[in-house]
């Protein structure tokens, strides 16, 4: 696929399908067979997403993860600015917005990957950046979006044609590598980069987690989440048992002997240590509350 400035063509010939319904039907299958249900089916009905905003959300984003990222944005911007943005997993994609209104308010372009298994969140996001151009008449978005899985792509498909950037910034927001086996994704992340490319990721720490245990747990919205999207010939009326994986650090949920869910929480320390051991240099890292924004690179 052609990478274009995103105002130039239409919706459909922006983003290349890699993955479809019977595809993640399959992966369902293979998942029950192997007891672990996957992390793309959790958003299968992307409008009970779309619902969990603000606090009805565990993770409590967009608030608290965009609110660490407008404050340290000056350290931040040093880093991002002029690079091109990968996004790994976008869902609503309102903290995702922030480093492009960097690049674009402060020298008009911004290059913009987009990866998620479920189109409708690129759909949605694509007309957030056609809302850019058009508050930003003088601004342009070079755009390409991959409907697929993260393990299906390659580094090239991170390249632009003619691009006016260095480097990539790989950017994976919300927790979203907590639904991850840890060495999968930086598996993942490691074949994606090139050397001095920068990792940006967003994080829930393991801070209190009674408390992050009753927000999954008791939360009606996110069990509608996982009913409706998983599908009732699974799920039925089974009753979700809900845990706090100490060793892990990982919220999970079980039907019998089947991980329904999980999302892995993090201590800073101990995540910069993983990240050396996997090859990345840790340079900043933000908390507030219970949220972390760590940042790094490849060497």
């Amino acid at each position: 696929m052609g990478d274009r400035l995103l105002v130039d063509i239409n919706l459909p010939n922006l983003i290349e399908r890699k993955i479809g319904r019977k595809e993640l039907d399959k992966r369902l299958d293979e998942g029950i067979e192997r007891k672990v249900i996957p992390g793309e089916q959790w958003f299968r009905k992307p409008e009970n997403w779309y619902a969990m905003t603000s606090y009805s959300n565990p993770f409590k984003t967009p608030y608290t993860e965009l609110s660490v990222l407008i404050e340290n944005s000056k350290k931040l911007k040093k880093y991002l600015n002029r690079t091109a943005k990968a996004f790994y997993g976008i869902g609503t994609g309102d903290t995702e917005i922030m480093p492009l209104l960097w690049d674009i308010k402060e020298h008009g372009y911004t290059e913009v990957v987009v990866i998620d298994a479920i189109k409708d969140f690129i759909d949605t996001f694509v007309q957030s950046l056609r809302n850019l151009c058009y508050e930003n008449s003088e601004g342009r978005i070079m755009f390409k979006g991959y409907n697929t899985l993260f393990e299906q792509l390659t580094k090239d498909d991170f390249l632009f044609h003619n691009s006016e950037c260095k480097n990539t910034a790989h950017i994976c927001l919300g927790n979203t590598i907590g639904n991850f086996n840890q060495n999968e994704i930086f598996s993942i992340f490691d074949n994606n980069m090139r050397k001095n490319d920068l990792l940006l990721l967003g994080v829930q720490l393991n801070i209190n987690p009674d408390c992050l245990l009753n927000q999954y747990a008791d939360n009606f919205a996110f069990e509608k989440l996982l009913r409706e999207s998983i599908g009732r010939r699974l799920m039925g009326s089974r009753k979700l048992v809900w845990r706090y994986n100490r060793g892990n650090d990982t919220i999970e949920a079980w039907i019998g002997g089947l991980l329904v869910f999980r999302s892995k929480k993090y201590n800073i320390k101990k995540l910069n240590e993983f990240a050396i051991r996997v090859g990345l240099s840790p340079l900043e890292s933000f908390t507030d509350g219970r949220v972390g924004v760590c940042l790094f690179k490849k060497g």
